[in-house]
């Protein structure tokens, strides 16, 4: 005789999601929790974020936060100085890069760090003192750094040598600090800006007008090896001060020009990926454009020296919608120059230059404005599959890198680099453990000329259960939802999913017909059965009731060991009216 099993549910966590959504005060409105408290020596050019949300200032600076700091600072996330690290250098810090293991380039006017000979470009342990081992032996002034993810290093600027060897306003060392002998753009002036395209390729701007042996006017792109790109092609009349790159390959470049491929363009323009010029996108500015920072959602935070933007009034600082459009809401205003601009990881703006108030605020040189909503998502979808998305006024990036720790964070692994999906990144075909933590990472441009380069980071654990998995298997996704749902039924067969998975059955098919049931034997009813070996992490209860009353079960002892089960109502017991059922439950 069969008698009917009934399957209970408990549910199962597959996987562990971090989701940050951060929001300030009003968007533009200076966030009074920072004061860096510098003196004006002279324009704050550097800006840089870390990974752990502390963030870098350089500048002319000789004081910061009521103590003497020597032109390079840094702050803890909610405004503070960092006490414990004081760099000191005796010249002006024009831009910061923080490197993946923690260590901290800086580049600029000085000839000396950490009480040691260092001229333009030296590098500080993550502690704030002096990396003696790295001398990049550069002899002039350095303006913009850029990490490759090889960890190879470039660095623009004014010298015409590095190390031993002749290399004019850009070079590229080694992780150690010495040259790359095989780099040689071959410019013939000033270079400002350097950024990486996600393809390897690299675009520089300043005031050059020859790269190798081609004409390019103040902006090119480079071949991976240093040759100029011959394909991108743009001739822009003036110096090229920042660029920003949008997520189709389009370029924004701003200035001190007027006019892009012999079509007037003030201070701004947008470039086709291949140099030629959008006509569409036309704000113009009355004055210089220095720095731009583009948020994850499309827009453009813009400072400079102008006064007017898309025929607006707009005091030094700016903001365009991903159209092009001027960002009506924004419009905190600057009483002087704003050199540089960079997105913190919660889309707050930090801003440089030698202004002494912003929105009427007493901020001398440096400052932090609120922002509108960042929004960022880590999750691991499945054992082969991690996406990060990121919105709102998140910091925009070009290069992501996702790394995996199975112990606790302690040590991680490379294991790839993000491909863009709409709203994010991902990466795929990958074959992770049943649990760990994921780490995704991507690098940021900003301060003057997006001369310095930061990196933001989130992480999240995750631990797929086999039953997880195996809803990925029938249903494509390890989510407890929809038809994967721990409740669900899809095939109609009066088991849910939690039941299919315990017995090993196809929740696609009505397959009710194969449970196992209770037998009836001279001595009893007994049920016995394996749990099936895909099914770790699900157990069996098995009960009796007299009076089908909710309170009135009771639990039968097992008479084997996990993964066996075997229950026996002695026939003694089964006079009369008698119920058995079968909980499915996780352990």
């Amino acid at each position: 005789m069969k008698l009917p099993v009934f399957p209970l549910i408990c549910a199962a966590t597959c996987l562990a999601v971090a989701v940050t959504r951060l929001e300030a005060g009003a968007p533009a409105d200076v966030d009074i929790a920072f004061n860096a408290n510098a003196n004006n020596l002279g324009p704050v050019r550097g800006l840089a974020v870390q990974p752990d949300g502390k963030f870098l200032i350089g500048g002319y600076f000789t004081s910061a936060g009521g103590v003497t700091r020597n032109r390079l600072a840094r702050f803890h996330a909610g405004g503070t100085l960092d006490a414990a690290f004081n760099p000191n250098l005796d010249g002006a810090v024009n831009c910061i890069a923080v490197q993946a293991d923690g260590k901290i380039l800086a580049g600029g006017l000085f000839t000396h760090a950490g009480g040691q000979n260092r001229t333009f470009l030296a590098r500080f342990h993550a502690d704030g003192s002096l990396d003696t081992g790295f001398d990049a032996g550069i002899d002039d002034q350095v303006y913009c750094l850029a990490i490759q993810p090889d960890g190879k290093i470039l660095a623009g600027g004014l010298f015409t040598h590095a190390g031993s060897e002749m290399r004019l306003s850009l070079a590229r060392l080694h992780a150690d600090g010495a040259l790359d002998v095989t780099f040689d753009a071959g410019l013939n002036d000033l270079t400002r800006l350097v950024v990486l395209q996600p393809d390897g390729k690299i675009l520089i701007g300043g005031n050059f007008t020859e790269a190798g042996e081609a004409a390019h006017s103040r902006i090119a792109r480079l071949l991976p090896n240093g040759a100029a790109d011959n394909s991108f092609s743009a001739n822009v009349n003036n110096q090229v001060y920042s660029l920003a790159l949008r997520t189709d390959g389009k370029v924004f470049i701003s200035g001190s020009f007027s006019s892009v491929n012999s079509t007037s363009r003030n201070r701004m323009a947008l470039l086709n990926a291949n140099g030629t010029l959008d006509g569409g996108f036309n704000p113009g500015a009355d004055n210089v454009v220095r720095s731009m920072a583009m948020q994850a959602d499309g827009k453009l935070v813009l400072g400079g020296t102008f006064t007017s933007l898309a025929s607006n009034v707009r005091n030094r600082l700016a903001r365009l919608n991903p159209g092009g459009a001027l960002d009506t809401a924004f419009n905190p205003g600057a009483d002087d120059e704003v050199f540089g601009a960079a997105l913190q990881a919660d889309g707050r703006i930090l801003i440089g230059g030698e202004f002494t108030t912003v929105q009427g605020v007493n901020r001398t040189v440096v400052a932090r404005l609120h922002n509108t909503g960042a929004t960022q998502s880590l999750s691991v979808p499945s054992a082969a599959r991690i996406q990060w998305l990121r919105g709102g006024s998140s910091p925009e990036t070009f290069y992501v890198t996702i790394e995996l720790s199975v112990d606790g964070g302690g040590t991680w692994n490379l294991l790839g680099t993000g491909s863009r999906i709409p709203n994010g990144w991902e990466l795929t075909g990958l074959e992770l453990p049943d649990g760990g933590h994921v780490r995704a990472r991507a690098r940021t441009t900003g301060g003057y000329g997006c001369g310095s380069t930061g990196l933001v980071e989130s992480t999240a654990a995750f631990a797929f259960t086999p039953l997880a998995a195996w809803r990925q298997a029938n249903f494509g996704s390890p989510a407890d939802a929809g038809d994967a749902a721990t409740a669900a039924d899809p095939d109609k067969d009066g088991l849910t999913n939690l039941a299919e998975f315990g017995f090993g059955l196809n929740p696609r098919q009505p397959d009710s017909a194969s449970l196992p049931a209770w037998e009836q034997t001279d001595s009893g009813y007994t049920l016995a059965f394996t749990r099936p070996a895909g099914a770790a992490g699900v157990t069996f209860v098995a009960e009796k009731s007299t009076t089908l009353d909710p309170d009135e079960w009771t639990g039968l002892p097992n008479a084997a060991e996990p993964p066996q089960f075997s229950w026996t109502v002695p026939a003694g017991e089964a006079s009369g009216r008698l119920y058995l059922r079968l909980r499915v439950t996780t352990e």
